[in-house]
């Protein structure tokens, strides 16, 4: 160790020392009186992980704990809000604990090796971790769907539906719960409806003039296309007729959706 030059941090509970030009770092644990120290300790990505588009991946962490000992992970608040962690009971296996990381947006994440996600503390003696009572077993669900789901009529897109990777059984008693609710899932036109929530969107403008903005000059065939949109609103009620003085362009965008409107002179008020 003298020779190596390996410092011991008792804070962090590590051993770091360089071999060449690579960093190595050791956790331990430090015990008190012959009995192990309970205290809040960090964990570090084993190797560099990569987290693809919009999937939950299992990533292993270093923890300075004896074998088969139970803790609670606790993830740290991270700069990037697009990487979900969850506090995760988990057991030490080899020196490692192992959490799932879940990427939200559209874009593969990096996460560095000897990364610090959170820290690794061990349950108490006498705290007990709840267990599944089987109150969801397919039995009892079964059971809960005969007297509950009374509408047995096949769906108009059932043969059509993508349930996933399923048993027959699991799939069946999807489909008896979605029977109970035959226009959530019936394919549609046009436009989703207004919400029915009692809320409504305001910008607050203040005593500024009104903004009315010319509109934008558009194509034949991309004129057609926003009164076709326009007409769709009006007709499912997702817009009303307005007369107002204020006024924003229609922009055409490549979307499925057809269009957005340009808002943005309001929202620098």
């Amino acid at each position: 160790m003298l020779a190596k030059g390996v410092k011991i941090d008792f804070t962090a509970c590590e051993m770091k020392w360089y071999e060449a030009e690579t960093k190595k770092v050791v956790p331990f644990q430090c015990t008190k009186n012959g009995g192990t120290n309970d205290k809040l300790a960090k964990d570090r990505l084993v190797r560099r992980a990569k987290v693809q588009t919009q999937t939950c991946r299992n990533v292993e962490l270093a923890v300075a704990a004896p074998e088969g000992t139970v803790g609670i992970f606790t993830p740290a608040r991270r700069v990037e809000p697009h990487l979900l962690l969850a506090p995760t009971l988990t057991t030490v296996r080899d020196g490692k604990v192992v959490v799932p990381i879940l990427n939200l947006v559209g874009r593969m994440s990096k996460l560095p090796s000897r990364e610090v996600p959170g820290t690794w503390a061990p349950t108490a003696q006498d705290m007990t971790a709840l267990e599944m009572t089987g109150e969801f077993g397919r039995d009892k669900v079964k059971q809960w769907l005969d007297g509950w789901c009374t509408n047995v009529e096949p769906l108009s897109n059932e043969a059509e539906l993508q349930l996933g990777e399923m048993s027959a059984e699991d799939k069946e008693l999807l489909l008896k719960l979605l029977r109970n609710y035959p226009t959530l899932l019936e394919p549609g036109t046009g436009c989703p409806p207004m919400t029915t929530l009692d809320v409504e969107h305001e910008i607050y403008t203040g005593n500024e003039a009104p903004i009315k903005v010319r509109p934008r000059r558009h194509a034949h065939e991309d004129q057609k296309v926003i009164d076709e949109q326009v007409a769709s609103m009006l007709n499912d009620g997702v817009i009303e007729w307005s007369s107002g003085a204020w006024g924003f362009p229609v922009v055409l965008v490549k979307k499925k959706d057809g269009m957005c409107i340009h808002y943005l002179e309001s929202m620098r008020l």
